[in-house]
């Protein structure tokens, strides 16, 4: 295999660790919250760069609409998560934490989105001209830590310039890191 392309954030944030993977893409962490958060809801926060409004079929089959977006019924093997790129989800334990969470503006959407810091991010940038386009990174970060601390999520998965997984479980972070670094590119999508 070639040269490891994803990062695993340092540490861990309010309970939190992260890791993030500029080839993969959203689908590629399905298998492993089927696996090991079963029965959680997937809060479709953002679905291909706007808000996911559930089909009738899709209320139906137990999907909810919420002011942050479309809450999918208990994870499984036969529920579909739609996805696309400039896809956000948040994971919740239970219907009422996708309830409880407040509309806002998709970090996704913020071109170059990452929970790495700005200086990771910069470090083979040109100092003359490109080293202060993440300026803004600081204050968007602490914007999502500051939801995440306030609403506790299983998990948040993005899938914009990269796809990023920050969990409260060891067993997500295991999974997305096995699968990142086991799996030929090709089989991702």
């Amino acid at each position: 295999m070639g040269e490891q392309a994803f990062v695993q954030g340092p540490g861990v944030v309010s309970g939190y660790s992260w890791i993030e993977d500029r080839r993969a893409f959203i689908s590629a962490v399905l298998p492993i919250l089927r696996r090991t958060v079963a029965g959680q809801r997937v809060l479709v926060s953002s679905f291909d760069s706007g808000r996911m409004r559930p089909s009738a079929e899709e209320l139906e089959q137990g999907w909810s609409q919420h002011p942050a977006g479309a809450c999918s019924p208990p994870l499984s093997a036969t529920v579909e998560i739609p996805w696309e790129q400039f896809d956000e989800w948040w994971v919740f334990p239970s219907g009422q934490g996708a309830a409880a969470f407040p509309a806002y503006e998709p970090f996704v959407n913020q071109h170059g989105w990452s929970l790495q810091t700005p200086a990771a991010l910069t470090a083979s940038f040109d100092d003359t001209w490109e080293k202060d386009v993440f300026d803004w990174l600081p204050a968007v970060q602490g914007r999502f830590w500051a939801l995440v601390r306030q609403h506790r999520p299983t998990a948040y998965i993005a899938n914009g310039d990269r796809v990023i997984v920050a969990t409260s479980r060891p067993d997500v972070i295991a999974g997305t890191k096995w699968f990142l670094e086991s799996t030929e590119l090709s089989l991702r999508r």
